[in-house]
């Protein structure tokens, strides 16, 4: 029963962790967003970024089943369709936001957005895989085990907080304060 438990608050905390690092770095754009009535437009440099943020999925896929394996072809499609829905969705905030400048576009939909994405994913899971690991049942769990979570827990908050920084500089940019402050 104590596992199950432990299991339960690891998924619940999960969850809340990468929701509230998704939302903490993309808040700006929404608040910086104009009416619906603005189209969202699609430049060279936005295409660029989804070939990076295409091979996100497949270099995964290929480093966690080398050679032949049937459902590679079928995590392979999942993984690129993840990958355009991401594209598409930072196409259109970063439309909505009045976002012109080609190398910011290219900076959110290339780095930004999809290690907002998969980097939440890593904190969530390296944060609570650190905390069972140390609050687990049985021995005493080895300074490796720890350390490594731990480290990855670290340089991915580490990456998230420079993210939603850069998501608000890029925002702050783009729509400049009308007072002129």
């Amino acid at each position: 029963m104590n596992e199950l438990m432990l299991i339960l608050i690891g998924l619940i905390a999960w969850v809340l962790i990468v929701a509230f690092a998704t939302r903490w770095i993309m808040r700006p754009l929404e608040f910086a967003m104009w009416p619906n009535g603005v189209r969202a437009t699609f430049t060279l440099i936005d295409f660029f970024g989804l070939v990076l943020v295409v091979q996100i999925p497949l270099a995964l896929v290929r480093f966690c089943y080398p050679g032949d394996f049937a459902p590679t072809t079928v995590l392979n499609t999942i993984g690129v369709g993840t990958a355009l829905a991401i594209w598409f969705v930072g196409i259109v905030l970063l439309s909505r936001a009045h976002v012109r400048q080609s190398w910011h576009r290219l900076l959110f939909t290339a780095v930004l957005l999809p290690f907002t994405i998969y980097g939440s994913l890593l904190f969530a899971t390296s944060f609570v895989w650190t905390v069972v690991v140390l609050l687990g049942p049985g021995p005493g769990p080895s300074p490796a085990d720890w350390s490594i979570g731990a480290g990855l827990a670290l340089g991915s908050l580490a990456g998230l907080l420079a993210c939603g920084w850069a998501t608000r500089w890029i925002v702050r940019s783009a729509n400049p304060p009308l007072d002129g402050k």
